[in-house]
């Protein structure tokens, strides 16, 4: 898949920031306080300083799809663009939901990716006090997660998924995904390359994936919202 551009014709004006770390193109992003960018969690709804976009003029980044510390991460802080977006249960995202940074990982994982879902505890009708965007279009989400055939381990650069999981979750090649284990560790990523049931990754594993807690791999979405 080609990414579509963060930018849409009724994006607000650009700022830009450098990045403390890996910074994937339409992430939520805050100030670490020391004027570099990290990801957003879902504890910083009002901090928030914006979702980074793709550098413009042809620039190529070292990894694609993400930005690297110390690149300079243009970000949009108004108007509507192409966010990432994530289910964390069996709902879709319907047009005019309300969407919030995803609360990922648990005490001690990884949490942060500046990822959205619907706010309200997976409801989305309700606009929150911790709502940051409004989707402008809707998306198929509800079966986009599946647990790996096979274990995982940090390093890997592989996933084996059930026949039809791949095609089920809606994968192609260049997509996002979420690795997320049931102890709370997670990592964004993104598809290399796949057949019917081997999902290849960008970048090797930082989460151990294990069949028997039903940790799982999700499809990471880009949806059209507007700015809170």
């Amino acid at each position: 898949m080609v990414l579509r551009k963060v930018t849409t014709p009724k994006t607000g004006p650009l700022s830009s920031i450098p990045a403390a770390g890996r910074i994937a193109f339409g992430a939520a992003i805050i100030n670490n306080g020391t004027d570099q960018a990290v990801y957003a969690s879902a504890a910083d709804t009002d901090e928030i300083l914006g979702f980074a976009v793709q550098p413009a003029n042809n620039v190529v980044l070292r990894s694609d799809g993400f930005y690297q510390q110390y690149d300079d991460v243009p970000y949009a802080n108004s108007g509507e663009i192409n966010a990432l977006a994530i289910a964390l249960g069996a709902t879709n995202i319907i047009k005019g939901d309300f969407l919030e940074v995803a609360a990922l990982g648990g005490a001690g994982g990884s949490g942060a990716w500046g990822v959205l879902a619907e706010a309200g505890n997976q409801a989305g009708a309700t606009k929150t006090i911790t709502s940051v965007a409004q989707a402008a279009e809707s998306v198929t989400l509800a079966a986009s997660m599946a647990t790996p055939a096979a274990g995982v381990a940090i390093g890997d650069a592989q996933i084996t998924m059930a026949a039809g999981a791949i095609a089920t979750m809606g994968l192609v090649e260049g997509d996002y995904v979420m690795l997320r284990d049931a102890d709370g560790d997670t990592q964004l990523n993104r598809v290399k390359s796949l057949t019917a049931t081997v999902i290849t990754l960008q970048e090797p594993s930082t989460v151990a994936l294990t069949v028997a807690d039903n940790d799982l791999v999700h499809r990471v979405a880009q949806i059209k919202v507007k700015i809170l």
